[in-house]
């Protein structure tokens, strides 16, 4: 496999005039994990259950304030996941709920990174739960890539502009679009304060173009290419095949996120020399407060030339 990596610093799309206060939860849910090395969740987690989801004191693993940031992994600190699941926090405490940071071990390499999440709120009012979507935008996202090898964290930013207020909040990741097979979390802190304010910055790609070549003696059955804002933040992408057709989930072609959404992945698999042409990445900002900001194109050149073989894949960052 051939990766293009470059290196370069991130463009970032806020800046906190204020440091948040952070929130002590009461209690939190979660789904039941695949990984819970040096202990066992329905002993520390023995809060009762509501659904799929156990109740947890804050006590336990993901508000001990162990992070690990920084440190080599090591799972005993840690909460596995290799499927869909949910983490839902209750607080009593004064204030809306303004970000929440989230600390794991990202390891792309093998498979080990951040599922894509929303973010809603419930809440009561007069025995009716209400359940409110909320807009989330990642923040300190910007180093994130496929080499890492290291406990880190983000913020996710939640822009309640309703200014409603919740007893629980819900955090799901989805597997679905992801290109992980695991997510390892130490931790979740969860604040109050924090400027929610997001700046326009124009988006700005890793590499914005790039030509590749592969004759006889190097084609392959399939090929990984991607695109990468290096602003901080939330994205959305599509792509464009040579033909100026969206491109969309199928047996051929699939779809991935990663990086926090940062990366857009497209892999075209059962190569045909007829898939050789320009394909175009197009990323916005997920949020709708930035949806006036233009959006962005990559573009890479892909040339196929021979007799497609099947050894490997090619790996393509733009």
């Amino acid at each position: 496999m051939f990766a293009f990596q470059l290196v370069v610093l991130c463009l970032l799309i806020r800046s906190s005039s204020s440091a948040p206060n952070k929130v002590i939860p009461d209690l939190y849910y979660i789904t039941f994990p695949n990984a819970y090395e040096g202990g066992i969740l329905t002993i520390d987690c023995n809060f009762g259950e509501i659904g799929d989801l156990h109740a947890c004191p804050i006590t336990t693993r993901l508000t001990d304030n162990i992070t690990g940031e920084g440190q080599q992994f090591k799972d005993n600190e840690f909460v596995g996941w290799n499927n869909s699941f949910r983490i839902v926090i209750q607080t009593t405490s004064p204030g809306i709920i303004s970000q929440v940071n989230i600390y794991f071990y990202n390891n792309p390499s093998i498979g080990y990174g951040l599922a894509p999440l929303i973010t809603a709120g419930y809440g009561f009012d007069n025995a009716i739960i209400s359940f409110n979507p909320i807009q989330t935008s990642f923040l300190e996202n910007c180093d994130l890539s496929q080499n890492n090898d290291i406990v880190t964290n983000v913020s996710l930013i939640l822009t309640n502009e309703d200014n409603l207020l919740y007893d629980y909040l819900e955090l799901s990741f989805d597997f679905s679009s992801a290109k992980i097979n695991q997510v390892f979390l130490s931790e979740i802190q969860v604040f109050n304060g924090t400027d929610t304010t997001l700046n326009d910055s124009a988006i700005t790609f890793l590499m914005p173009n790039q030509s590749l070549r592969y004759g006889s003696n190097n084609v392959t059955s399939s090929v990984e290419l991607s695109c990468t804002a290096i602003n901080e933040g939330s994205f959305t992408y599509t792509w464009m095949g040579p033909n100026g057709v969206i491109i969309a989930n199928t047996d051929r072609t699939q779809l991935f996120l990663a990086d926090t959404s940062r990366t857009s992945i497209l892999i075209i698999s059962r190569l045909n020399l007829s898939d050789s042409g320009n394909y175009t990445c197009m990323s916005s900002y997920r949020h709708t407060d930035l949806e006036d900001v233009p959006s962005k194109t990559a573009t890479v050149s892909l040339t196929l030339e021979g007799s497609v073989t099947h050894p490997e894949s090619v790996e393509v960052s733009l």
